[in-house]
């Protein structure tokens, strides 16, 4: 190959010397979160910020402002958009086959990273039924065996239809929805006919139950107003958060001072809340926070049990978890959901 004349490597220099002196401002510009934007016809350079989208859900599909972003790692979940203008607000919305969509309208600053986490619950909720009796094939049922005699020493609302239930995860799950110290069934002697010797509860199959251990008034009660938490209906504390229901609203405070909130507290980047309402379009019945989060609420209200974002710095997103009327629910202490529908319990499986 002949080698290129001296002038054609002079011009070479030069040409790739002048694309250097283009580029090397930009990507330095870019590298400290500047990029090229049109103002008022007049193309310069604007800081810009960015948006990090938590996920517990891999394999997620990320769209900005309708247009598709990256789908999220299988290990490394999470997802950082960057290069926003700042002072406006970008749509993120987040899709996997089988889940719930999840989409957030948030505010972006100058160099700053605005924070998210999404909600993604299967759209079809897998659930394992645990029934109060077991038949002569094993299997799960609503109907007491011939075997079983009714009892009238207990209160109707832990019985089934008269019966004292044969299944012993059953009745745990009875006393964890009591929320007695004490077992509920034990008063029970004999649950099955007198002909009968041997009983279906032994020695050692007495219920699990949750026991509450009295506290002393935290000051943080105080510095809110409260004189008498025990009066709160349905108290939860939860690390740096204190809620209850108020005239069926959920009312979630931010207690440590020495910490500034998380950031579903601050709807701009310069103050922040130390309260959140979220207030139903019906009566909220009870509610506990979802098992490994924060930021989302379980609420029972007479048409079903959802789960619902604490983030109200755009539109909630909601999912369903069970729908139904007359509905209960309780979380264990392993943070199971057990939803109680009629005479069957229902483990949630998320």
């Amino acid at each position: 190959m002949k080698p290129l004349s001296k002038k054609a490597r002079l011009g070479s220099g030069i040409f790739l010397g002048v694309i250097f002196v283009i580029l090397a401002p930009i990507l330095l510009a870019n590298s400290f979160g500047y990029h090229f934007d049109k103002l008022e016809d007049v193309f310069t350079l604007v800081k810009s910020g960015g948006i990090y989208v938590a996920s517990d859900v891999s394999g997620v599909e990320i769209y900005v402002n309708g247009e598709y972003f990256k789908d999220s790692g299988l290990f490394i979940r999470n997802t950082l958009v960057q290069d926003l203008d700042p002072n406006e607000t970008h749509e993120i919305v987040a899709q996997k086959e089988g889940r719930n969509d999840w989409r957030k309208t948030l505010p972006v600053y100058e160099s700053l990273v605005t924070e998210s986490r999404v909600l993604m619950l299967p759209v079809n909720i897998d659930t394992v039924e645990i029934y109060p009796f077991v038949d002569e094939l094993g299997m799960g049922t609503t109907t007491a065996t011939t075997t079983l005699k009714k009892n009238s020493e207990l209160a109707e609302e832990v019985l089934v239809n008269g019966y004292v239930p044969s299944n012993i995860l059953y009745r745990d799950l009875v006393n964890l929805f009591s929320g007695e110290d004490d077992d509920v069934y034990s008063t029970t002697t004999s649950l099955i006919s007198d002909d009968l010797q041997t009983p279906l509860i032994g020695e050692n199959d007495s219920a699990t139950t949750t026991a509450t251990s009295t506290k002393d008034i935290p000051e943080y009660f105080v510095d809110l107003g409260i004189e008498n938490p025990e009066d709160l209906e349905n108290l939860i504390e939860l690390r740096n958060q204190v809620a209850w229901i108020d005239n069926g609203d959920i009312i979630l405070n931010w207690i440590d001072e020495d910490d500034k909130p998380l950031y579903y507290y601050c709807l701009d980047n310069v103050e922040c809340r130390d309260r959140i309402i979220l207030d139903w379009e019906s009566e909220i019945i009870s509610f506990n926070f979802l098992p490994g989060r924060e930021d989302v609420f379980i609420v029972l209200t007479r048409d079903g049990i959802y789960a619902v974002e604490v983030d109200d710095r755009s539109d909630r997103n909601i999912q369903e978890i069970y729908i139904g009327e007359n509905l209960d629910f309780m979380k264990s202490s392993d943070d199971s959901i057990f939803v109680r529908d009629g005479f069957v319990f229902h483990e949630i499986i998320l």
